[in-house]
């Protein structure tokens, strides 16, 4: 049932998670561009700073440099022409500021302002040039809205750029992969997930795996309602439901108290092997060795029931209580046995670092469906009595 652990993630600094952006597939930058143009359409934008080199970045990585270069100099173009982008008057040189007047008077030590907007980037920005210097001539000239329309142009639109051709959706393809979540099949099979689960899960994940991403969203400074409900298309209640104490992503531990994801999943979803998230709590039992069934002081008719329990196609969970050393767990392991089925046992409460992660594993390995497998939990009183959620409240219990 469970796979080899290939790479293992600890609770550590979320920044350990980004990804190189090679090692980033085509899809999850471009869905990364998409959410960033569905969230600046009709709104202010964020940090400049933390966003053009988080562009740039996407830019070289989809080999678009010189489609950015062509989009950022037709826009100021255009902008100066309807002079939006005041050009600079030299003539008052000697009225300005000595670090102004320099970059006038000495052009071998930098290029001169040709526009008035260059002396606010220069003296908040510094001596930016090229295609950075672009980008904030045209977003502190005319921000609202224009990030959108740059991201539509770089990325999305593979025509001749035309400044009337912008679009305020999204083109059919991208709005496609945006909702698409095939990545998490896996999951939704599993665990049963639904769309709008799987859509805030993956969201959460290329917020974590993107290098910069995370920064550039949080400079936006969004609720969370409106943010997904802009990029995800998720309603106010469903956004409830997702992320309530009691949800299931929360139940198994798949997002924090904050709503952001849990970083264990990530190594779920690049390998593709749900089987990880249990690999250091559960332990593969070999039966070959457990005890005959009729070895132990149990009537034979109430074993008999017992494995008729467990071979039912309706989930079932059965508590063996006693004193320490009685033989509970050899006497599970022997009915396990005795009824043809596989066992696995979850680590007690000595062995597991922390019991809310345990048990919320717990929660997520009792939720999947395994009719050939029996989950034995040894000395489970020390999980039933140490964590606010319960194990026998509103969880769906199976043979696993």
């Amino acid at each position: 049932m469970l796979g080899r652990n290939r790479r293992r993630l600890g609770r550590l600094d979320n920044k350990l998670y980004c990804m190189n952006i090679e090692d980033i597939s085509k899809e999850d930058i471009l869905c990364s561009v998409a959410y960033l143009f569905l969230l600046t359409q009709k709104s202010n934008t964020g940090a400049l700073d933390l966003i053009y080199p988080f562009m740039e970045k996407l830019v070289i990585r989809l080999g678009l440099w010189e489609r950015m270069e062509e989009v950022l100099q037709t826009y100021v173009d255009f902008l100066e022409s309807k002079k939006i982008l005041r050009l600079c008057d030299s003539k008052n040189a000697e009225n300005k500021p000595r670090s102004l007047r320099s970059c006038i008077e000495d052009d071998e030590a930098s290029e001169a302002p040709k526009y008035e907007v260059d002396k606010q980037i220069e003296i908040y920005q510094g001596d930016l040039v090229g295609e950075e210097k672009n980008f904030y001539r045209i977003m502190l000239s005319k921000g609202t809205g224009m990030l959108s329309q740059i991201l539509y142009h770089i990325f999305f639109n593979k025509r001749e750029v035309n400044l009337e051709r912008f679009q305020d959706k999204l083109p059919v393809r991208f709005e496609f992969m945006v909702s698409n979540t095939s990545k998490l099949d896996f999951l939704k099979k599993e665990l049963e997930l639904s769309e709008e689960e799987a859509r805030y899960l993956l969201f959460r994940y290329r917020k974590l795996t993107i290098e910069g991403f995370a920064e550039v969203l949080d400079s936006f400074g969004y609720n969370s309602l409106y943010l997904y409900k802009t990029v995800l298309g998720i309603t106010q209640s469903q956004f409830k439901q997702i992320t309530r104490s009691n949800s299931k992503l929360r139940q198994f531990g798949f997002i924090e108290d904050d709503r952001s994801i849990n970083p264990a999943i990530v190594d779920i979803i690049d390998n593709q092997d749900l089987s990880l998230y249990f690999s250091d709590y559960i332990k593969s039992q070999n039966l070959e060795k457990a005890y005959p069934i009729n070895s132990f002081p149990v009537p034979e008719k109430n074993s008999a029931i017992y494995k008729g329990l467990l071979r039912s196609e309706t989930p079932v969970s059965l508590l063996l209580y006693g004193a320490p050393g009685s033989g509970k767990t050899e006497y599970a392991k022997a009915l396990v046995k005795s009824a043809g089925m596989k066992a696995l046992v979850f680590k007690n409460e000595s062995e597991v670092m922390s019991k809310d992660i345990a048990l919320s594993r717990l929660n997520c390995l009792l939720s999947l469906n395994r009719k050939d497998t029996v989950l034995i939990v040894d000395e489970a009183d020390s999980l039933l009595s140490t964590s606010r959620m319960s194990f026998f409240g509103p969880l769906r219990f199976t043979k696993n």
